[in-house]
């Protein structure tokens, strides 16, 4: 890297107006002059390394890099994916900040992980620390999955709406999980030890959704034999999480900005009006602001709604995070059948490449489905996938790649694995079949990254 390619770097970063872009200019750079598979920068503090941007196909890159990421660690690792290495810098508020790149090989990583430690100089000055709420918020990596930039600003919009006391307005489409981050809101905010009440507002008519939310008394109407508290008493003191908000009739509209507005409700068919103090959190998976413009959602109920918001990203806007997503919910669903089936890298990668209209719940429910599907021992592969899924995978297997080494490694590894399903496991069949020495194939799938695959075969 020549001298004036780094004042080139260094004035994109200069250019750049958020923190954020600033990151993402910096991981591309550090690609583009170390020629990695896959680059990343991550900060560590408090023991936690946390993912700030990240450029490539992530294959299994970060957990070869966690363990380097520690003042004390080695600065570089082999794994099944390939030569991981790491450039360090220590941060002006404390923690560290680790600049990370991936080669398929540690020739290829030689000389180019040197320049590591330089952009991790260069970088360190656009990281800001993280909030203490942020930093110290229990659980909630747990419970909102993943290691994208995008999943780390959610966390960080959650956990500052949850010290506030306004009310939330979450937005993101079916299946995103609004409704973890509105529990997630109300389980680390100063109302937890009190309920959480919930209801989907495209559930029920007008009718019932008035007698859910604010209750009635005997008579009120035909079948109302006895009276009954609604879920604004029940959360008295907690929170009410209203799901499909923009979902609500106008009457139930009118009767909600009242208790918005008074703190006070009134059960169906009753004159006297109860005071209550509950937090409230609403979602939709449409646009209210549009819903205003028609008529068909009250602009003085949306502004009182809309103080603190928080976004949902779908999952097509975060696909570095469905192999640990799709880790999470296949032990859950395999340890809930009885299985002990292992999905296979290419699954992975093919699970990335889908656009999962529905979101995690897709997702979710595709693994469990699968679980269910295949047999309780061996690999899953991705012929076992729905076929919308395994779709991409035949159709473009190399133009999901970037670079003329990746699609190379590619070709490669569906070789070498054809070869060893010819020859039924048998690596001197196979080694033969290929041209190699048995020596020379198990130099290959070591180089491929096959080893876990083809462990079966007893490779040397």
């Amino acid at each position: 890297m020549t001298h004036h390619e780094l004042l080139d770097v260094t004035a994109l970063l200069e250019e750049a107006t958020r923190d954020e872009e600033a990151l993402a200019t910096a991981c591309r750079s550090v690609r583009h002059h170390t020629q990695a598979d896959h680059a990343a920068i991550l900060v560590a503090q408090g023991g936690d390394a946390r993912l700030m941007a990240s450029d490539g196909t992530p294959g299994d890159s970060l957990q070869a890099w966690r363990p380097l990421c520690h003042a004390d660690a080695p600065e570089a690792v082999a794994s099944t994916f390939g030569w991981h290495a790491v450039g360090k810098q220590a941060l002006e508020a404390g923690g560290w900040l680790f600049v990370c790149a991936r080669w398929p090989t540690r020739d290829a990583a030689q000389p180019r992980q040197a320049l590591l430690p330089v952009f991790a100089r260069l970088v360190a000055s656009h990281v800001r620390p993280l909030p203490p709420a942020v930093v110290a918020a229990p659980g909630l990596q747990q419970t909102l999955v993943g290691d994208s930039t995008v999943m780390r600003d959610v966390r960080t919009q959650i956990a500052l709406a949850a010290r506030a006391p306004f009310p939330v307005l979450v937005r993101g489409e079916s299946g995103c999980g609004k409704e973890l981050a509105a529990r997630a809101i109300h389980a680390l905010g100063q109302r937890r030890h009190r309920r959480c009440a919930a209801i989907n507002c495209a559930a029920l008519p007008d009718e019932l959704l008035e007698s859910e939310l604010f209750g009635h008394v005997r008579g009120a109407f035909t079948g109302a034999a006895t009276d009954r508290a609604g879920l604004f008493d029940e959360a008295d003191g907690g929170t009410l999480f209203l799901d499909e908000v923009g979902e609500l009739g106008g009457r139930a509209q009118a009767k909600l900005l009242r208790v918005l507005q008074d703190g006070e409700v009134r059960r169906v068919g009753e004159n006297q009006a109860r005071r209550v103090d509950v937090r409230i959190i609403a979602a939709t998976n449409v646009s209210l602001e549009e819903a205003v413009r028609r008529g068909t959602f009250r602009a003085d109920l949306f502004y009182r709604l809309d103080v603190v918001r928080v976004r949902m990203p779908a999952l097509r806007e975060r696909r570095e995070d469905i192999p640990m997503l799709a880790r999470h919910f296949w032990q859950d669903c395999t340890a809930r059948v009885g299985s002990r089936a292992r999905l296979e890298g290419r699954v992975l990668e093919a699970l990335m490449r889908y656009d999962w209209p529905g979101n995690v719940r897709q997702l979710q429910n595709t693994l469990a489905a699968l679980a269910v599907r295949v047999a309780p021992r061996g690999r899953v592969r991705v012929d076992d996938l729905p076929p919308d899924v395994r779709r991409l995978e035949t159709a473009m297997p190399y133009l999901v790649r970037t670079g003329l080494d990746a699609a190379r490694r590619e070709f490669e590894a569906t070789f070498v694995r054809d070869a060893l399903s010819r020859a039924g496991g048998r690596p001197s069949q196979a080694a033969r079949d290929l041209g190699l020495t048995r020596q020379g194939l198990s130099k290959l799938v070591r180089r491929l990254g096959l080893d876990e695959e083809t462990a079966s075969t007893r490779l040397p």
